[in-house]
């Protein structure tokens, strides 16, 4: 990147104030009510244990929409008459969010009578783009071939593919970096090799959250607490990237996900991560400013 765009983008950053959200739960929703957290942005789905839940957060934070529950995916069969695009339509308008975010992905069972996985994926890119009325960004998926339930296909996480279909498409990119993280270990790759290929500049959303390195499934996404590797993928990131959200995907509402929506960790983690992304912006500053 040459001094004349650094200079802009340092200018667009500092201008632009970063949005940060976490997943909800009612451990959050507490921790914001006592104002011990501060975040704009409360990712929600909309099914199962987030129903009736969605006004009470749109009074307090900005309500982040993301997915509807019946496994919308761009690769899923028949998309047109398999999802409800009125419904999904009037909750992106209700909640003002300018994007649906769509997991980029194709399974084995999407593939029963299709051929050609990237030509799938490119014919569901276009069915979204036309039901919705906003426009949609793709979310990179995992690829693990040793996952006891469903693997995405490998065609689906190519880096140069998503770049090429980003760019075709003129689409905005949701990075989970876990997902990436995942993918690149499952293909071999490093993971800041597969970064590099990944349309950096598209990036409007990052999703934070850890990983896990298993006996029996290698690394896997586990949405377990951000490690040291996860935090220094996000400062590297960071310099080259200018997202509008970064959003913490730790916590889950319900007794049963206990284990990974706890108040000391959802506090720890996101004060670690707005300390991060202050840091990296006042560096670049400098940096510009002594170049």
């Amino acid at each position: 990147m040459n001094e004349d765009v650094r200079y802009t983008y340092v200018l667009n950053k500092v201008g632009d104030k970063m949005k940060f959200g976490c997943n909800y739960s009612s451990i959050l929703k507490r921790l914001i009510d006592k104002q011990q957290l501060d975040i704009d942005a409360v990712k929600m789905g909309y099914f199962g244990p987030f129903l009736g839940l969605h006004d009470m957060v749109a009074r307090r934070k900005q309500v982040l929409i993301h997915g509807f529950g019946w496994h919308e995916h761009i690769g899923m069969t028949s998309p047109v008459e398999g999802n409800n695009w009125d419904l999904m339509n009037k909750t992106m308008n209700k909640y003002d969010n300018e994007e649906l975010a769509v997991h980029f992905s194709i399974y084995e069972q999407d593939m029963v009578g299709r051929s050609y996985p990237r030509k799938v994926l490119e014919e569901g890119l276009k069915a979204f783009i036309q039901g919705m009325d906003v426009p949609i960004m793709i979310e990179n998926m995992d690829h693990n071939p040793m996952y006891n339930r469903l693997c995405v296909m490998k065609e689906a996480v190519d880096p140069e593919f998503i770049s090429e279909m980003c760019e075709k498409y003129d689409l905005k990119l949701l990075l989970d970096t876990a997902h990436a993280s995942v993918s690149a270990w499952h293909m071999n790759m490093n993971i800041y090799e597969y970064m590099s290929k990944m349309p950096l500049h598209r990036v409007k959303e990052v999703h934070l959250i850890g990983t896990e390195l298993t006996e029996d499934q290698g690394l896997k996404d586990m949405h377990t607490e951000l490690r040291d590797r996860d935090y220094q993928l996000m400062d590297w990131l960071m310099k080259d990237m200018n997202p509008e959200t970064i959003t913490l995907e730790y916590g889950w509402p319900g007794n049963n996900y206990q284990w990974q929506t706890q108040e000391d960790a959802i506090v720890k983690q996101m004060k670690e991560i707005q300390r991060r992304y202050s840091d990296t912006l006042q560096n670049e500053s400098l940096r510009v400013m002594v170049s």
